[in-house]
């Protein structure tokens, strides 16, 4: 494939994961407007704003499967269609009911999308370097779209009503297929594999079943929230036994043994989880100062442009100063962002916006750079599907503790939410740095048993010899 051809392909993926990540805020401003033409009851409400991110995590892990044993590039046409038939759909909606069923057939198609564009990615910029840009790109055009949707779903909901919203995806969505059918090469599956039926089941219902908890942690009371985690936790522990026990599994476990890998998943988890939490506090602490809605997201975009130059800045600053580094430094600023919105409060604190975009869009470029390194490419959905659902579940802890805090005073809020950053961020460099500790002692350990072994007169093979021949 021609470099060119490379990154007309990366700017078709990056179209379509704006879009769909604008569909998961855009509506934040709509519901008002959705209330006021519809019929919508209490539960209805929160079905219209949790549905579409619900079924893309719940989705994603099985998905990822689906995405290692068939065609990658069929695979994303058919989910951007169903997104795009889905988009059409909530235009015309003309029930709340028809709305949550649109809401969940985008779902679905986000869901085909992610998991195939790892593989996409990956096979289209084999160069490691060429491919940590890209990332950057993409991971920016992610952080982009969620910081977006509410200034995009501001403006078209108050000139044209809240079915543009859904309006606006139609035509793009038509383009990037057009675009797609041509651009994108074709990904062939792995080998066929057995599916790991149980497996998929227990992730479905699980990470369901958690998001659904972790959306309605303050609707609900305490006793069922508290039920429906100890569910949830009975049903982690089973899937991790299928895991262990199945022939293919889902998720291999094993990955998470690399202390990068498991890091970097951390890193992931505390960047995009408390961006988008403190986006939602600072817009809240705003309208309560007496902030228009539309005025309020206007007044976020500084943040998303911090981000979006954070995540296509990360590759260079990696190639100059090296991944942990570079690491460390943006969740620094990110920590120094929360510590400064708790000296000055969110009032005008744009340098906090600032610190906490570009220090949360970089550690999600290395990040993500990172996990995808672990990516081979006949387990590409794999990888690429677990990392989407670690950017889910990561925003939907921080976003349910922000909204059970939204009671509490703004600046307390910011120090804890600095000083938990911190020392998990820690923590996560100490595993990255154990990790690469054993694995300088086992590569020394081999070295010598080597020597030893060339030193003695016996032939037979030690162990690091059969280990590198395996």
């Amino acid at each position: 494939m021609s470099t060119r051809h490379s990154w007309l392909t990366l700017a078709v993926l990056c179209v379509t994961l704006f879009v769909g990540a604008v569909d998961f805020t855009v509506l934040n401003l709509a519901l008002p407007a959705i209330e006021a033409d519809l019929v919508v009851t209490p539960s209805t409400r929160g079905w219209i704003l949790d549905s579409y991110p619900m079924t893309v995590a719940a989705l994603l892990l099985t998905v990822g499967a689906l995405a290692d044993r068939v065609d990658r590039k069929r695979l994303w046409l058919s989910g951007l269609v169903l997104f795009g038939l889905s988009s059409l759909l909530a235009v015309f909606a003309g029930s709340a009911a028809l709305l949550v069923a649109a809401r969940f057939g985008q779902g679905i198609g986000e869901a085909l999308l992610l998991a195939s564009t790892v593989a996409i990615l990956r096979a289209s910029f084999p160069d490691p370097a060429k491919r940590g840009t890209a990332v950057g790109l993409w991971t920016a055009s992610s952080s982009l779209g969620a910081a977006c949707g509410p200034v995009l779903g501001g403006v078209l909901i108050e000139q044209f009503g809240w079915r543009s919203a859904f309006l606006i995806n139609v035509p793009i969505v038509a383009l990037a297929a057009v675009f797609g059918a041509v651009l994108i090469i074709r990904v062939p599956p792995a080998a066929h594999r057995s599916w790991d039926v149980p497996g998929s089941l227990l992730s479905i219902g699980v990470l369901g079943l958690l998001l659904y908890t972790l959306n309605h942690v303050t609707a609900n009371r305490w006793p069922l929230t508290a039920a429906l985690l100890l569910i949830v936790l009975l049903g982690i522990a089973a899937f991790l036994v299928r895991q262990r026990k199945a022939r293919v599994p889902l998720v291999r476990l094993q990955v998470f043994a690399s202390g990068a890998f498991g890091a970097s998943m951390l890193f992931i988890v505390l960047s995009f989880g408390s961006y988008l939490a403190f986006l939602l506090l600072v817009a809240q602490q705003w309208q309560r100062g007496g902030m228009d809605p539309q005025t309020a997201g206007f007044g976020l975009v500084p943040a998303a442009l911090a981000n979006a130059l954070g995540s296509a800045l990360a590759p260079l600053l990696v190639r100059r100063w090296g991944q942990r580094t570079v690491t460390g430094f943006a969740l620094a600023l990110l920590v120094c962002g929360l510590l400064l919105f708790g000296l000055a409060g969110a009032a005008g604190n744009y340098p906090a916006l600032v610190l906490l975009g570009f220090g949360a869009g970089t550690v999600m470029s290395v990040c993500t750079d990172t996990v995808l390194g672990h990516a081979e490419l006949a387990r590409s959905g794999e990888i690429g599907a677990l990392q989407e659902t670690v950017f889910n579940l990561g925003s939907a802890v921080w976003l349910a503790a922000a909204s059970a805090l939204l009671t509490r005073p703004f600046t307390g809020t910011a120090y804890a939410a600095a000083v938990l950053v911190a020392v998990l961020a820690g923590g996560g460099f100490l595993l990255w740095r154990g990790s690469r500790w054993r694995a300088v002692q086992r590569r020394r350990s081999c070295s010598q048993a080597t020597s030893l072994a060339s030193a003695s007169s016996s032939r037979s093979p030690n162990s690091c010899s059969a280990r590198r021949s395996r």
